[in-house]
């Protein structure tokens, strides 16, 4: 049952480029966020790019002046030029891993906030195309429309940058690092992500955060399957849009993942 509902998530992707493919609506449904999204992937990456090479220096010699040690290796004895030597070149790999990992990561944050409405939209469309007449409209008013869809997103933003950083801390410890690159961060980074992508068909229900939490768990396997694309640097951006319609097509398909309709206004 575990690798059935995983594999059910991991090829979501499959099945929302198979219906975008044959659906004229959701393909439609798809071309303005998808576009914001790759204008704002190219805005960031480029700007990132630009810069890499003076960040990675600028973190570097902070870290060093932070802990009153000379970058200039001239001035120090050899074991202390060996030593400064040694920590540049660690604090180099380590900012340019965090650093590309955000360069990445950013896109997909920025892009996300500003289409959040229009990812809720599509997800609404898709759910209607796949033949569920049961789920409720969203909001009519400005504020369900635009604003709280935007500021959802910026609080599920916040929360991902802050387990980032906290697991980029965690891989500085001996011992600790390689079994959170290797185990941890994989298997929460999955979890977040594809629950990221449910949440925007959630959206269109009467659910509050803890229900929605609760489906992620009841559910997990399907949504850490739902979430593997978010590895794959690049290619997890342009997964996303198919994972979402074809995560709406099985919330409207597949009875283990439908949530019953309310007759209470939307909670959005």
């Amino acid at each position: 049952m575990f690798f059935k509902d995983f594999f059910l998530g991991l090829l979501a992707c499959k099945k929302g480029w198979e219906l975008v493919q044959s659906n004229r609506s959701v393909r439609k449904g798809l071309v303005l966020p998808l576009t914001i999204s790759l204008i704002v992937f190219v805005c960031t990456v480029s700007f990132s790019a630009y810069f890499f090479l003076d960040m990675v220096r600028f973190f570097s010699d902070w870290v060093l002046q932070q802990m009153s040690l000379s970058d200039d290796l001239s001035q120090l004895i050899w074991w202390k030029k060996v030593f400064v030597f040694t920590l540049k070149i660690i604090l180099y790999i380590l900012s340019s891993i965090f650093l590309l990992i955000a360069s990445f990561a950013l896109p997909y944050l920025i892009s996300n906030i500003i289409c959040s409405w229009f990812w809720e939209l599509l997800s609404e469309k898709t759910m209607l195309e796949s033949g569920y007449k049961a789920q409720e409209k969203m909001g009519s008013s400005y504020m369900d429309r635009f604003i709280v869809p935007i500021c959802r997103e910026l609080f599920k933003e916040l929360v991902l940058l802050i387990l980032l950083f906290l697991f980029w801390i965690l891989t500085l410890f001996p011992g600790l690092g390689p079994v959170m690159i290797v185990f941890i961060a994989p298997v929460a980074t999955c979890f977040w992500f594809g629950f990221m992508i449910a949440d925007y068909a959630m959206s269109i229900f009467a659910l509050s955060v803890g229900d929605r939490l609760r489906w992620a768990q009841k559910n997990f396997p399907y949504v850490l399957g739902l979430g593997m694309s978010g590895l794959i640097p690049i290619v997890g951006f342009f997964l996303f849009p198919m994972a979402l319609v074809g995560h709406s097509h099985y919330m409207a398909t597949r009875k283990a993942l439908m949530i019953p309709p309310r007759k209470e206004p939307l909670a959005l």
